[in-house]
């Protein structure tokens, strides 16, 4: 399967048009179910660590739709894949391993910071396996406030200390709805 692959970094972040930006929320937002505020992560951490550097975005298009997309971190405390999805009708043919090996190249590693739910750990343990994923830490309610525990393989999460104050954030994130949401 030919697939266009399109990496959106800072050096091509400002060419991002309103539209493209609602359609890779939009795709991120279903997972909405299984993490938090997944909305102020994307407004509040993504994109603008996009803008910084800190974060990368690959999409897998096919015949125009979007059929994977990644989205990972590479700082000085981590090299992680956050966000790793497959559309529906593109899962099993492959593009999940495509997606990781891109993750690999542009991480600069073969065994990045990864985490997965556990209600999505099906999805992914068979993928996770085949590379050589090692599972280092269970945690509870990581991501959301509900049951749910989340399995963190090749290292530990960083913690990072907050550079913006809330109203900071707060403000950031009422100006990054009005720019990207129709």
């Amino acid at each position: 399967m030919k697939v266009n692959t399109k990496i959106i970094d800072s050096a091509n972040y400002r060419f991002l048009s309103n539209s493209d930006i609602v359609a890779l929320y939009e795709y991120i937002k279903s997972s909405a179910d299984y993490y938090k505020d997944i909305d102020c992560w994307f407004f509040n951490k993504v994109l603008p660590g996009i803008s910084t550097g800190e974060r990368t975005i690959i999409t897998f298009k096919y015949n125009n739709y979007l059929a994977g997309l990644a989205i990972i971190k590479h700082t000085h405390l981590e090299k992680k894949i956050c966000t790793l999805k497959i559309g529906k009708p593109f899962q099993k043919i492959g593009l999940g391993y495509m997606l990781f090996e891109k993750c690999f190249e542009l991480l600069n590693t073969e065994k990045p910071l990864a985490t997965v739910s556990a209600e999505l750990l099906g999805g992914y343990v068979r993928i996770l396996d085949f590379y050589g994923f090692k599972l280092e830490n269970v945690l509870d309610n990581n991501y959301r406030a509900t049951k749910s525990m989340e399995y963190v393989y090749n290292g530990e999460l960083a913690t990072e200390t907050p550079v913006h104050t809330a109203n900071d954030i707060n403000a950031y994130r009422q100006l990054s709805l009005e720019r990207f949401l129709p």
